[in-house]
């Protein structure tokens, strides 16, 4: 094919070549053969002119003899001797008398005719005696012409020939084998390998200056070398790209991220990435085109989604777009699809893309999102615990004004009055206030008050009074609770908080309809062979609860996260979330276990596990008869005027000699000018202008040895430990029993420092 294209276009130049000369020599000849014989034609039109001429000077005079005297013969023999003449053809003499002479005959087509005059001088006069007529014929002259044109041609032609073949073998030796090697040289240039610099078979002197030859040899050189060069820098580019390539093609099938491009015009997938099967769990064959992708979106996002993708392609609009889609295994994934929009002669052609998926991402969102709910739950906790110490100390000072007020007015009426009664049971409600207060702060601080045995009977039938008040009278309360079940170790206020939150959660449920609320208690007996049943108890006697109601009950998708904190089914501002959990956790510390049974629609059942201890809870001491009282001086110091009035007053009736003061400064002022007169002070903690803890501190500095007793509603700057850390004598709670307060006076006098550990235990208030 090569040799054959070679072959033709060296032909094609020969003969181009040789056609150049010959034509371009032809020209020429023709333009100066013709310019030879117009000049020819033209020198013997004027030869023709010379003789007629001639024969007018040189024949006219003894022709105009022989007519003057009418010799014909003579004038026959002259006009013979004209018409021997090269192309003369024709002549004629005519008198005025109409005599005629002739010789010679017209044969030409075209002639030369001249008329000439023939004059004879007789006497002095020139007489005009006749006229001769020449006739030349130009057919000799073209003939010549004709003749001289044909030999100039065919010279011309021969060596033009000759010429040419021989230009034809000068430029086939200096050009056409030269230029032969160039494209031979050119063909064989490979990408693959490199040849030697070009170089042609010239023999040229050394100091030959360089030719156009030499000049395509040293520009195809140049360009070669550009290519080797060029393609040594495309390969190492090739080289890298492929190893670029090959490393983002391993590190994209390394993630989850499947790559795609889509044919809009037949709805095919021309590339699905290897990812789909591992992310979807689909056979990669079956992506096939868009109803596959289509159908494996979630049904609740495949409309929305479609829609989406089908809008913005139709305005030839990049866009991206997240969605739910179905695993083989019917599981759910999140899906991030970024897609962009490739152009056609006609709109859209083509959808390349990505399909991320971001099931991990969200469900970290997810998790973010639960993470900050149970933060801002936390916040909120605190922010309630900060307010309820608020609450407790102004409300644990009303109680000490009730309880105090209501214990003396029952000091001063006798045994058998009514009224002695009705302040008892003032007194009682002051108490479970009092113990209401310090569950809200224990709850506040997150403390404990220490676990002890207690009577679970006792503390099922108190919430349960405490519950009757707080739940709509539309939801009925049914006690099924066995007598003498026994004691449990326990901390009173965790296992109240779990009494009421069960049967509060219970009650809400019913709160549309109303219904009945069961509780239950009995005691049961946990064998090693039922503890496949019970797996977090261990054999032995136990007390269950059991809370029944009969309300919508607890779907079966939720029933394993209802424990877990801040997971909630409730309405915004109805829960928080975190009742179950702080349940469950309680139950789990108690060493004891929780069950829930639920039907939709019917209700639910938990039952509650705790074991039994034979320890049988504390008894209440008895009243003291008398209370022991004193002459000693006291000093009382409290912001709130009726508290230091009342304060006072009980202390009076103890036998006391009492200085109340509603100002710290008035106070240390006193006390500064006074130090020796008094032999006991009880300070308020939260009070204006001095705290006092800061009053301690002042009186301490003025006389270390004075005993002192701070008596506080609630203070969450000092406690128990940091009251014995400064040196107070006794630290006791608001409000105080009049029994207590004569208690720890005569003990704080009588020793100087009393324990100020809290007690456990129901009964009176915390003291050191």
């Amino acid at each position: 094919m090569t040799l054959s294209w070679k072959k033709q276009a060296r032909n094609r130049i020969a003969r181009q070549l040789i056609l150049a000369i010959v034509l371009c020599s032809s020209l020429v000849t023709i333009i100066l053969t013709a310019i030879q014989l117009y000049l020819d034609y033209k020198n013997d039109l004027s030869l023709v002119r010379e003789k007629i001429s001639s024969i007018q000077i040189t024949a006219m005079p003894t022709l105009s003899q022989s007519v003057w005297v009418l010799d014909n013969n003579l004038i026959g023999i002259q006009l013979k001797g004209l018409l021997a003449q090269r192309d003369m053809e024709h002549l004629s003499i005519r008198t005025p008398e109409g005599k005629l002479w002739e010789a010679g005959s017209v044969s030409s087509k075209q002639t030369v005719v001249q008329d000439l005059p023939i004059q004879y001088d007789f006497n002095g006069q020139n007489l005009r005696i006749g006229t001769l007529k020449i006739i030349v014929g130009l057919d000799g002259i073209y003939d010549r012409l004709l003749k001289k044109a044909i030999v100039i041609l065919l010279s011309n032609a021969i060596k033009t020939f000759i010429v040419a073949f021989f230009a034809l073998a000068v430029f086939q030796h200096l050009v056409t084998r030269h230029l032969n090697s160039l494209a031979a040289y050119t063909l064989d240039i490979s990408l693959e390998q490199r040849k030697p610099p070009l170089q042609l078979d010239r023999s040229l002197s050394r100091t030959a200056v360089p030719d156009e030859l030499d000049t395509v040899v040293a520009a195809i050189n140049a360009m070669k070398e550009r290519l080797d060069a060029d393609l040594a820098a495309r390969k190492k580019v090739e080289r890298v790209l492929v190893e670029s390539e090959k490393k983002y093609r391993r590190l994209v099938e390394s993630t989850r991220v499947v790559p795609w491009e889509l044919d809009l015009a037949s709805g095919e997938f021309t590339y699905f990435g290897p990812q789909a099967e591992e992310i979807f769990g689909y056979p990669l064959e079956s992506w096939q085109n868009l109803e596959d992708w289509a159908g494996r979106i979630h049904p609740e996002d495949r409309e929305k989604a479609v829609e989406y993708c089908q809008t913005s392609t139709a305005r030839g609009e990049d866009h991206q777009f997240v969605y739910r889609a179905l695993h083989a295994d019917g599981s759910e994934l999140w899906i991030q699809d970024i897609v962009s929009v490739i152009s056609g002669p006609k709109g859209p052609g083509r959808l390349v893309g990505f399909l991320h998926d971001i099931t991990d991402l969200k469900r970290a969102e997810k998790e973010k999102e639960e993470l900050q709910t149970q933060l801002r739950q936390t916040y909120k906790m605190e922010a309630i615990g900060t307010l309820a110490g608020g609450i407790a100390h102004d409300f644990n000072n009303i109680l000490a004004v009730i309880l105090g007020f209501a214990d003396m007015a029952k000091d001063d009426l006798p045994e058998d009055s009514q009224a002695r009664d009705q302040l008892e049971e003032i007194l009682i409600a002051a108490e479970r206030a009092k113990e209401l207060v310090k569950q809200i702060l224990a709850f506040s601080r997150k403390e404990t008050q220490g676990r002890r045995p207690v009577d679970f009977n006792n503390m099922v039938v108190e919430a349960l009074t405490l519950l009757r008040a707080s739940i709509p009278t539309t939801i009925k309360i049914e006690q099924n609770i066995k007598p003498d079940c026994g004691s449990i170790l326990a901390d009173p206020t965790q296992i109240h908080q779990v009494l009421l939150n069960l049967c509060m959660n219970a009650a809400q449920a019913m709160d549309e309809a109303g219904g009945v609320l069961k509780v239950g208690l009995r005691n049961v007996e946990i064998s090693s062979e039922s503890l496949d049943q019970v797996p977090d108890l261990k054999p032995g006697p136990h007390v269950r609860l059991t809370v029944q109601d009969n309300g919508s009950g607890i779907d079966p998708s939720h029933i394993d996260r209802i424990f877990d904190p801040y997971y909630t089914t409730k309405e915004v501002g109805k829960g928080s979330g975190m009742g179950l959990a702080v349940v469950g956790g309680i139950i789990k510390s108690h060493d004891g276990m929780i069950t829930v049974d639920s039907q939709v629609g019917e209700g639910t059942t938990i039952q509650v596990f705790f074991p039994m201890v034979g320890e049988k809870p504390e008894e209440k001491a008895k009243p003291i008869q008398k209370l022991p009282g004193g002459d000693e001086k006291i000093l009382v110091v409290d912001d709130e005027r009726v508290i230091a009035e009342l304060t006072r007053k009980r202390i009076e009736l103890l036998g006391y000699e009492v200085t109340a003061k509603t100002s710290s400064t008035e106070a240390l002022s006193l006390f500064r000018s006074q130090p020796a007169s008094f032999d006991l002070v009880i300070t308020d903690q939260t009070m204006p202008e001095m705290t006092g803890e800061r009053l301690v501190a002042e009186m301490r500095d003025i006389r270390p040895g004075i005993p002192i007793i701070m008596c506080t509603g609630y203070s969450s700057k000092i406690d128990a430990g940091k009251a014995r850390a400064i040196g107070i004598n006794a630290f006791i709670m608001k409000p105080v029993a009049s029994e207590e307060l004569s208690l720890i006076i005569r003990e704080v006098l009588d020793s100087g420092q009393p324990d100020l550990t809290p007690p456990t235990g129901t009964g009176p208030a915390p003291r050191s």
